[in-house]
């Protein structure tokens, strides 16, 4: 990852977390792709400020944006990861 793209995730949390989500939460880095994870118990809230949300992502440099409908998980990016089959 790079400093630019560690800036950029970095941000991104500290705006949710000051937007009032509490809790697990993850800002995804996918190249130009933004995939917010957030607690089951606080996606309502960032549904809510979706109006502010997006235009502040796709401010930070994003392209596309999406609130992860899974919420957070660890290893998250994991899952997303192709399988190696031998």
């Amino acid at each position: 990852m790079t400093p630019q793209r560690l800036r950029q995730v970095e941000t991104g949390e500290a705006y949710l977390r000051a937007l009032g989500v509490t809790g697990d939460l993850r800002v995804r880095h996918l190249d130009s792709h933004a995939r917010l994870e957030v607690s089951a118990d606080q996606m309502g809230l960032v549904r809510a400020e979706w109006h502010e949300v997006l235009p502040f992502f796709l401010n930070l440099g994003f392209l596309t944006v999406e609130l992860d409908p899974q919420g957070y998980r660890r290893g998250g990016l994991l899952a997303m990861a192709p399988r190696i089959v031998a």
